[in-house]
């Protein structure tokens, strides 16, 4: 796989987690969750690298599976600064999963999408924790980035073994709804998309 191909797969996810927090803002119910002191603090004495890797120990054990057990109870609404994530994220089973990101029930995630949520956790969570510290934000109003950080290094790996094992994948994110979603992305969105395909 070339640079260019996996630069180009890393905006194209980047783009999209950052389009689905934007669109999870606007829900009341979703935009609800926020991080406690206590959350917070467990963050910064474990660390980003460590939550994320609970999040897909969590992803993995428990939305991942082709029939998670208890689906659309699995996930405390305290505990762990992961399951507040997944509940403001619409990642917390696979009703919800399936209603707002477009991966349906009845089959196992695949890596790329395991990525793509675990991607909007910690997106989600560096926000809450850079909102907190009062961290610069961007000229519309929102936080930076949230993938500024390298949190998704497997997104690479991934990549590389979705396109290795995949040979006539065109897209490693595509779902259902991606018809919908491209379709509303700018010109030169959909041309960058066209390139990636195209390799």
């Amino acid at each position: 796989m070339t640079k260019q191909f996996e630069n180009l797969i890393s905006e194209n996810m980047n783009d999209r987690i950052n389009h689905t927090l934007d669109s999870l803002k606007k829900s009341k119910f979703r935009s609800k969750f926020k991080l406690s002191q206590k959350d917070r603090d467990y963050i910064d004495t474990k660390g980003l690298e460590t939550i994320k890797e609970h999040a897909f120990q969590y992803i993995n054990s428990r939305v991942a599976p082709e029939y998670p057990k208890n689906d659309g109870k699995q996930t405390p609404m305290r505990g762990h600064p992961v399951f507040i994530a997944q509940h403001a994220t619409a990642t917390c089973c696979r009703g919800c999963i399936s209603k707002w990101h477009g991966f349906e029930k009845g089959r196992a995630l695949n890596d790329a999408e395991v990525d793509f949520v675990v991607g909007l956790i910690m997106g989600w969570i560096e926000g809450q924790v850079m909102k907190k510290r009062g961290e610069p934000s961007d000229n519309s109003g929102n936080l930076l980035p949230p993938l500024s950080y390298s949190l998704l290094q497997p997104l690479e790996e991934h990549a590389g073994r979705l396109k290795r094992d995949n040979p006539d994948l065109l897209y490693p994110y595509d779902t259902p709804n991606t018809s919908s979603w491209f379709s509303s992305q700018p010109q030169d969105e959909r041309l960058k998309l066209k390139a990636v395909q195209s390799l």
